[in-house]
């Protein structure tokens, strides 16, 4: 394979590529295999015909068509990994060239690759970093939310307070029309938390136990369920029971039976370091993500539509996913957060454009400041995980043996180049 020609315009390769006759011929020995194998002739078995007398019956057209198809993908696939290309799309405008039997074939096409960053300032950067310092206020509210966890609901008879769980019958209507999604029969809700809307709350808040209540709601702009908005629904709810929430004494009983702590005072201080290792997570990570946005700003890259979309669609599905584990479907989520399907879907093409924005700039970087991922940078990050059976240098090479290594020192890279960033910004704490 030869590659005649190769020009760069924008963000497309124009190539011009020949083969030689010797590699045309095997491409045309394994077409006319293959298509032998259901080539019916009389007096012949499929599969048992030679190539002349299969050429003779169907013309050598047939196979020749066949054959420049596996050239052209082929020899293509060798000169973009010869030209060490990034293609993000197929190739187009394939013109093949006359075929002359003995002879090179050559062909051209045009290719889409990485768009060329136009890098802007890196170093030195001002950027601030969120205080890691926590409040008191943050610890005891983890410590309400892990008391909420083991919360008893007793019956009382009493109205029906903010926090209360009951169980009711709910009737809901538009124009006399039963509003199915609404409509529930023996159903529990905690109250104040909105599971349908919080003005449905509002209104239950106050009734008693075997009290029915109808009352009208006309819902805003800012409803959940967008199909809602504008609308009034007549509801009739009775309810049949109500419980009040009692939290646990926050005491050295409760620790032990909440934790592995022994002592309230000891729950207490590892609440308060997860917290604090958290906190100085978070911090990091935003740092970051705040640098590498202002850096992104200041670079220019001509990203292609196609990049986008796939980007878009790989990040949508896998939303799908994980709103599957929960039963949900992204109709529903979209609903839920009083929003269109197609405002959403603009959102994860936005959040698409940024991180292959981002992804590019990181490379360009890295590229620039000849940062790489050395055998004993991937060993390193491999003995971080304190894997059981991957602990000794030999153990690691074998493992490293059975995965993907380039994808593994693209994220050593990226992770380097970041690093790289943070050393060479001009960081202040923000003051709270």
């Amino acid at each position: 394979m030869k590659i005649l020609k190769s020009k760069r315009k924008g963000n497309i390769y124009s190539l011009e590529i020949e083969e030689s006759p010797e590699e045309v011929e095997k491409s045309l020995e394994a077409a006319f295999i293959k298509l032998s194998k259901s080539a019916k002739i009389p007096g012949f078995r499929q599969g048992k015909i030679t190539r002349s007398l299969f050429e003779k019956h169907y013309g050598k057209e047939v196979i020749v068509q066949e054959a420049l198809m596996d050239v052209v993908n082929i020899a293509y696939s060798k000169a973009i990994k010869e030209l060490n290309l990034f293609v993000v799309d197929y190739p187009k405008n394939i013109k093949p060239n006359e075929y002359k039997e003995g002879q090179p074939f050559s062909f051209s096409c045009d290719v889409d690759v990485k768009p060329e960053v136009k890098l802007g300032k890196y170093k030195g950067i001002k950027i601030d970093k969120e205080k890691e310092t926590i409040e008191e206020s943050q610890v005891q509210d983890q410590i309400e939310q892990l008391k909420s966890q083991y919360a008893q609901y007793n019956p009382v008879e009493r109205a029906c307070q903010d926090g209360d769980i009951i169980r009711c019958n709910i009737e809901a209507k538009i124009d006399d029309v039963i509003y199915e999604p609404w409509t529930k029969e023996n159903t529990a809700m905690v109250i104040g938390i909105g599971t349908y809307s919080q003005e449905l709350d509002t209104k239950i808040i106050g009734m008693e136990q075997n009290q029915e209540k109808s009352f009208s709601i006309t819902y805003k702009k800012d409803a959940k369920a967008t199909d809602l908005i504008g609308k009034t629904l007549d509801f009739k709810v009775s309810i049949t029971e109500i419980r009040e929430k009692k939290l646990p004494e926050f005491n050295d009983e409760f620790a032990v039976k909440a934790s592995k702590s022994k002592t309230a005072k000891e729950l207490e201080k590892s609440i308060r370091s997860n917290l604090e290792k958290t906190t100085k997570q978070q911090s990091e990570n935003k740092l970051k993500t705040d640098l590498l946005d202002a850096i992104s700003e200041n670079a220019k890259a001509d990203i292609q539509a196609v990049m986008i979309q796939r980007e878009t669609e790989h990040s949508l599905k896998e939303f799908e996913r994980n709103l599957a584990q929960s039963k949900m479907t992204f109709e529903s989520y979209s609903q839920l957060i009083g929003k269109d399907i197609e405002s959403l879907k603009k959102e994860f093409e936005e959040g698409a454009k940024k991180r292959i924005k981002s992804e590019l700039v990181l490379e360009e970087i890295a590229k620039k400041e000849t940062i790489e991922a050395s055998e004993e940078d991937l060993m390193a990050e491999v003995k971080k995980w304190n894997m059981p059976k991957v602990q000794t240098d030999e153990e690691v090479n074998e493992y490293l043996k059975k995965i993907n290594t380039e994808n593994f020192k693209y994220s050593i890279i990226q992770q380097k180049t970041l690093d790289f960033l943070i050393e060479n910004a001009k960081i202040t704490t923000k003051k709270k």
